[in-house]
């Protein structure tokens, strides 16, 4: 679970996606996509708990970090950009959603036994840039903590108020 500042709920297809910011030294902005938001139709700015849940595409994973680096040039192993929330070069057309480009480290591994083919196969727990989320992800190869993953996430998550 992370502790997160909502901002605001913004529509979003079928529901509701918050912006976040995050609560580190960065406080990086992020939109995700509010499973529960019905719950919460009147919040106000505030600090709040959240299990964040990505669906993973374009995924990549590196035995270590120091295979992460020399792969070539890219972001660091605990970086993530919130590609969803601005537009590049002020884009006329670009339309907010709940993607971020991440890499992170794999904190914790569970395998899934997926029931169609398309589906994930593991739930990573993935350890980024002023957060943790679980990452399910459909991937070819073993995967196991301490890797290194590169990829864009899909977020979404259930808000809790702090007590």
């Amino acid at each position: 679970m992370s502790t997160l500042t909502f901002f605001y709920f913004m529509d979003y297809k079928d529901g509701k996606m918050a912006r976040m910011e995050t609560t580190g030294d960065m406080e990086i902005p992020v939109n995700i996509f509010i499973d529960n938001a019905s719950e919460y139709e009147d919040l106000q700015e505030t600090l709040c708990n959240i299990d964040i849940y990505g669906i993973g595409s374009d995924i990549k994973v590196f035995p270590s970090e120091e295979s992460y680096e020399e792969s070539g040039p890219q972001m660091t192993p605990q970086s993530m950009i919130p590609m969803g929330t601005f537009p590049i070069n002020d884009d006329p057309d670009f339309t907010e959603s709940p993607h971020i480009l991440f890499s992170g480290i794999v904190k914790e591994v569970e395998s899934i036994l997926p029931s169609r083919p398309d589906d994930p196969n593991y739930c990573l727990t993935i350890e980024t840039l002023e957060f943790e989320f679980y990452l399910y992800c459909k991937l070819a190869i073993p995967v196991e903590a301490g890797n290194i993953i590169n990829g864009v996430a899909w977020l979404f998550g259930d808000i809790a108020l702090l007590e």
